[in-house]
């Protein structure tokens, strides 16, 4: 007999809006909207759909019950997408009322949380007559019916028809015998809006009564669910578990204690369930999250071998793509081998979010490719992680790596890199380069690239890619150092420390806000300055050396009618020259004698490298007031230990008062090391599963 998974729930068309301002502007007319917006794209989805989509996909049998409008192209390609991936809908029911619909807004400038608006009253779900409905029909040969608190919720909770199909069709599955799976998926938005109709009342009395109406309409439910779907906070929220479980904010898995008490206590109150499965995700930043599942029975835990750090492209759909993972294991094993039960939801939740759309898609040949490539990884990719020292953030890294592909981690001077496909480090010699014999791309955890044989590994066709996580953070260091050489705070800080009140040779400081900004180096992190520059309404330029309009769009690139093309025309455009430049052979010595006589009355700023700059130069040009204030964090050679200057005794900067001398510090920031080894981290991960190529490394130019 074959085993079919069956669900009931509301499918919807998306309306994904491009180049709209606020959300309220897609809903205030929704006759015309497609007129208004004919660059609005459709899609479909919907929770219980989505998992039985997912399933057809592995090859599962699958039947679907939900009401469409009867007419109508939405709800004809609504139809298609299921009978695309074979789901049996024989079971749809048709009626005048219109599909449910949700209009999301795709506007990366958009500086709002909220970019959903839903349309689901009035949908056809909410109108489907049960009456001639045959059970014995749908429930024929159906081992588990899946359902979620979505389906639940909708029109008017336990007082609309849909609540009420959705508890008979519950009722129904039990009376034949059928595991009943259930995902809680709290949509705190479809009932605050219910609230906000009704009452007024403050933002935290809406949400606690948000909370209540779920808490209402799931209870008569929960009594017939075999298998629990949710996350931790659920728990404490819907189920009234007391020890609060604060498992959002940590990144460690829950403990054994933890899941002890709560396995005693959820099987004790629900007895007659079979399974709690919890999820819980983090999302550190938009495009990547932390993962970590556990699966209870009554005599088992189960819990993820990792937290799991995974890329996101598309964020919707993941959960449904998980609980997919846990039905199918359930359909080929049962309640055996839940280990790899949990660790298959956890593939397809990390591999959805790297496709589109509500659910896996191309008919399953989607979903099986990248199940190929996780687990081609996972068998032949080796990757060695060098470090000076193995700290807690290098076995974090190892850690996360290890979930995708074999990690060794190593202290000591690697003699050989034989039979490594990646290597993680700060540095790499021609000579252990030369025991290379298939390696393909190198990963630094930092933003300079001079310690690695760039020429060498152009030749062997090895990719580098490098970190700038710290872009954003010297962005701001350069910053301050522009305003404070401007404000002259430092010189004045010295001279009060001696007593000088006034100064009548140069009583006076200038504002930042009235200079004009040159910006040499306009990549990461001539581009972060450009910002907050721009953002304090200070006129900026760079040099135009690249093609890409895009690029400049937040740039002066003309003075007097003509592009800035070289040094000088910058020079001569600007008050201020932010250096942000890589170290070639290009930049060596690029601000020399020549350049500083150019510069008369101007200021110089350098979070660059420090080959770019002749000290001498710079120090003739501060000390006869050509230059007239400097502030420098790199420098041409960096001490190893304290009592060292910065440079020889023939260039004593320090004894200027028109210099700001910095010890390189813009990026040490008292979290940068983990802040590099998460981002080399994500960069890895990313590499492996859909081979995107974050900043990769021009081994010709050097950066």
């Amino acid at each position: 007999m074959n085993k079919v998974i069956a669900g009931y729930g509301e499918f919807m068309v998306k309306h994904t809006v491009s180049n709209c301002a606020n959300r309220d502007e897609i809903t205030s007319s929704l006759k015309d909207n497609l007129k208004r917006f004919p660059q609005i794209v459709d899609t479909y989805g919907g929770t219980e759909g989505n998992v039985l989509i997912n399933l057809s996909s592995l090859n599962v049998i699958t039947r679907y019950a939900s009401s469409f409008k009867e007419s109508g192209k939405c709800s004809q390609n609504a139809l298609n997408e299921f009978n695309r991936f074979g789901v049996d809908t024989s079971f749809i029911s048709f009626n005048n009322h219109h599909l449910g619909e949700y209009y999301f807004l795709d506007n990366k400038d958009l500086k709002r949380n909220e970019k959903t608006k839903f349309y689901r009253e009035g949908s056809s779900i909410n109108h489907w007559d049960l009456k001639d409905f045959d059970f014995d029909a749908f429930f024929k040969d159906v081992y588990i019916f899946h359902l979620s608190g979505i389906s639940l919720s909708l029109d008017k909770g336990k007082e609309g028809n849909a609540w009420k199909n959705a508890f008979s069709f519950v009722k129904e599955a039990k009376k034949r015998g059928i595991l009943v799976s259930f995902d809680f998926n709290y949509r705190p938005s479809m009932w605050e809006d219910k609230i906000k109709k009704n009452c007024k009342s403050s933002l935290s009395d809406i949400k606690e009564k948000a909370k209540d109406g779920f808490k209402n309409v799931i209870e008569d439910v929960l009594k017939y669910v075999d298998i629990f779907l949710l996350n931790s906070l659920d728990l404490n929220t819907f189920l009234d578990y007391k020890p609060f479980i604060d498992d959002y904010s940590s990144t460690t898995l829950l403990n054994k204690k933890q899941l002890s008490d709560i396995q005693k206590w959820f099987f004790e109150k629900y007895e007659n369930s079979k399974m709690l499965v919890i999820r819980n995700r983090e999302k550190p930043s938009n495009e990547f999250n932390w993962f970590k599942s556990y699966i209870l029975t009554k005599n088992k835990i189960v819990t993820s071998t990792h937290r799991i750090l995974f890329p996101v492209i598309e964020s919707i759909g993941g959960g449904d793509a998980f609980d997919a993972g846990i039905l199918y294991g359930l359909l080929k094993n049962g309640f055996n081998n839940l280990s790899k039960t949990l660790h298959f939801a956890n593939d397809l939740f990390v591999l959805k979010h790297q496709v589109k759309g509500d659910y896996f898609n191309a008919n399953g040949d989607n979903l099986n490719s990248l199940l190929k490539t996780l687990k081609y990884h996972r068998d032949n990719t080796n990757i060695l992680l060098t470090v000076d020292k193995i700290d807690q953030e290098f076995k974090t890294m190892k850690n996360d790596l290890s979930y995708f592909a074999n990690v060794t981690i190593t202290n000591k001077v690697v003699d050989s890199l034989k039979g490594y496909d990646i290597l993680i480090g700060k540095r790499l010699s021609e000579k252990q380069l030369e025991t290379n014999d298939r390696l393909k791309a190198i990963f630094a955890y930092k933003t300079g690239v001079d310690d690695f044989p760039l020429e060498m590994m152009d030749k062997q066709n090895i990719s580098l890619f490098n970190s700038h996580i710290d872009a954003s953070i010297i962005a701001k260091y350069a910053f301050a150092l522009a305003t404070t050489l401007s404000c002259r705070i430092a010189e004045f800080d010295k001279k009060m420390r001696k007593g000088i009140w006034y100064d009548y040779s140069r009583p006076y400081w200038k504002s930042i806000e009235d200079m004009r900004i040159g910006l040499l180096g306009f990549g990461n992190i001539g581009r972060k300055i450009n910002d907050l520059l721009v953002r304090n309404n200070i006129e900026t330029y760079t040099i135009k050396r690249h093609d890409d309009i895009k690029m400049y769009e937040k740039i002066n690139v003309t003075y007097k009618n003509k592009e800035i093309l070289s040094l000088k025309d910058l020079i001569n455009a600007s008050d201020m020259i932010i250096v942000s430049l890589p170290k070639t052979k290009e930049t060596d010595n690029m601000f020399n004698e020549h350049t500083f006589s150019l510069m008369k009355g101007k200021y110089l700023v350098n979070v660059g490298r420090g080959n770019c700059i002749d000290e001498k130069a710079l120090y003739d040009a501060l000390k006869n007031n050509i230059l007239y204030g400097a502030a420098i964090d790199t420098w041409k050679h960096k001490a190893k230990e304290n009592g060292v200057y910065p440079c020889s005794d023939t260039i004593p900067l320090w004894q200027l008062d028109n210099i700001i001398m910095s010890p390189h510090q813009a990026m040490k920031i008292d979290i940068g090391h983990k802040r590099y080894v998460l981002d080399s981290t994500e960069n890895v991960i990313s590499h492996l599963l859909t081979g995107y190529e974050r900043d990769k490394v021009n081994l010709k130019k050097g950066y």
